[in-house]
């Protein structure tokens, strides 16, 4: 019974064929993004963890360093500032001194030439600011962070991690530097 009807499957799709009718040829398939990862934050942006614990990382803005610091960082190019804005949403105490803020040129073949190193300078009150007390639920607080980078601009990445045992996803910025 099977052999019958492909048969006659086969003799069908010839015979359309011989009257010139043709058959449609089969739909191609369309790729379609099935990514739902959302941008990452650009610098200016705000990111929140899923503790609740909210981050907003300034735009990248040139900082020249304190007579005090400019001894501590002499080979750095030029030396670039965020303001850094954490609002507490948790039901818990935050400590911001325990967290990790990282940066990375972008499209630097070389890991080590990519790094970007931490400032910090006192007298400005850049890079130590984060030192501060516990950060109550609902309260705010503002500092600065700061990066040294070559002379010329180019992409950065700032990543930030709320403990320094990764407990919780990093914070990723993006943005030229």
């Amino acid at each position: 019974m099977r052999t019958t009807i492909t048969a006659l499957v086969i003799v069908s799709i010839g015979f359309l064929g011989g009257c010139g009718l043709t058959l449609p040829a089969p739909p191609t398939p369309t790729t379609q993004s099935t990514s739902t990862t959302p941008p990452l934050p650009s610098f200016g942006g705000r990111f929140a963890w899923p503790s609740g614990l909210e981050i907003t990382l300034g735009p990248a803005t040139p900082h020249t360093l304190s007579e005090q610091a400019r001894g501590l960082y002499p080979n750095i190019g030029r030396v670039m500032s965020f303001a850094v804005t954490l609002v507490n949403r948790t039901d818990r105490p935050v400590k911001p001194a325990i967290m990790v803020f990282s940066a990375r040129r972008t499209g630097v073949p070389d890991p080590e030439a990519a790094k970007a190193p931490s400032i910090r300078d006192r007298a400005a009150n850049v890079g130590i600011g984060l030192d501060t007390p516990d950060l109550a639920p609902g309260q705010t607080f503002q500092g600065t962070v700061a990066f040294g980078l070559p002379e010329q601009p180019g992409p950065l990445r700032v990543e930030i991690s709320p403990d320094l045992v990764g407990a919780q996803p990093r914070a990723v910025f993006e943005g030229t530097a």
